[in-house]
């Protein structure tokens, strides 16, 4: 083969195609990784977020019914019961 062979500069001209094509796919998935990333990642946040205002809220609960605890001795007492 000489470098002026057609025959090769069909398949230069093929394999040069066929990686723009990967290249084409690669950077689809890519994008569609990184979307998927910043969903997942907003999932994350917002289970955080109420798993903390869960939190929140068990001890408040967790205050009253001590407070309550604490006091309704002395209430029963005060009321005469």
């Amino acid at each position: 083969m000489t470098t002026s062979d057609p025959q090769l500069y069909a398949a230069v001209g093929r394999l040069e195609g066929k990686i723009d094509v990967l290249l084409s796919n690669q950077s689809r998935f890519d994008k569609r990784l990184d979307d998927q990333d910043n969903r997942i990642t907003a999932l994350e946040t917002n289970q955080t977020k109420q798993g903390g205002i869960l939190q929140g809220a068990h001890l408040i609960a967790a205050g009253i019914a001590s407070v309550v605890a604490f006091v309704l001795p002395y209430l029963k007492g005060f009321i005469g019961l």
